[in-house]
């Protein structure tokens, strides 16, 4: 149960990093490939408080955000 609140508190905190690190790479300080994983997992390892539990949340937490964003784009009609 820790587990899976730990993924959705990765989750809103990723999708919450993307809204306000921008959408292209040259905006943001740090390349997308390294900072998205990065947060994960500390945000993971703070909720989860186990190493198995660090990594499903960081795990389950950006595939929620890659679902979130998916949708968030079809519902707004952006082109991604």
């Amino acid at each position: 149960v820790r587990a899976l609140i730990a993924a959705a508190v990765t989750a809103l905190v990723l999708f919450i990093a993307a809204r306000y690190l921008g959408a292209e790479p040259e905006q943001i300080f740090i390349d997308p490939i390294y900072i998205y994983p990065l947060v994960a997992g500390i945000v993971g390892y703070l909720a989860g408080r186990s190493r198995r539990g660090a990594f499903f949340a960081a795990v389950i937490g950006v595939l929620a955000l890659d679902v979130g964003q998916y949708l968030y784009l079809a519902r707004t009609g952006v082109r991604g």
